[in-house]
């Protein structure tokens, strides 16, 4: 992984140690929790279908992020439609197909085209599951979460926004019936 940053060699290194040795150190020859592992363990099974002894699986990395690229851009459009209405999804939708950042990141084996793939994801089933509760939608929402916290902790924070009643929560106001939103201004 010639020329890339620390980071993406040190996901290459941890992706090959899980599958030779059966445990991630990262920057380590030994076992380790200084990272999360959802990024290696997702690098460890693209190695494990394409095959990386003989080679750099680095262009099947690029394809399978470049796909779950193209499908966060399906859950832009699916959550601007969802919060507003389809003209929102598609604009959404737009300006991340071409934000040179979007499009380039697919490229690097970096945590963040896998990260925003599945906070996406549990953006738009927390939206789903707010407007149509369900003890399904409850799980599938919570589980699409904690893949994204593996992959990066980021969002980790949202889990104090959203203990207790979910009705307090930054996206309360999808709750509420349109007149209330014009009563309260938003």
């Amino acid at each position: 992984m010639k020329g890339f940053s620390s980071d993406a060699v040190n996901y290459d290194l941890m992706a090959r140690q899980f599958l030779d040795k059966g445990f991630l150190g990262y920057m380590s020859s030994r076992p380790n929790a200084y990272i999360t592992p959802g990024y290696p363990l997702f690098l460890a099974l693209i190695y494990k279908l394409y095959g990386y002894a003989q080679g750099s699986p680095l262009q099947a990395v690029r394809v399978v992020q470049a796909c779950l690229g193209t499908l966060t851009v399906v859950l832009l459009y699916l959550a601007g439609r969802e919060v507003k209405n389809t003209r929102v999804g598609l604009v959404a939708a737009l300006l991340a197909a071409i934000y040179p950042t979007f499009v380039w990141a697919p490229t690097i084996p970096l945590t963040e085209v896998v990260y925003t793939f599945f906070f996406m994801l549990y953006f738009y089933l927390q939206l789903r599951y707010l407007r149509h509760p369900s003890p399904l939608g409850g799980v599938l929402t919570g589980l699409i979460f904690g893949l994204a916290i593996l992959v990066r902790p980021a969002a980790a924070p949202l889990i104090e926004t959203f203990s207790g009643n979910t009705a307090r929560g930054p996206f309360s106001i999808l709750k509420m019936k349109p007149e209330v939103r014009r009563q309260k201004g938003v």
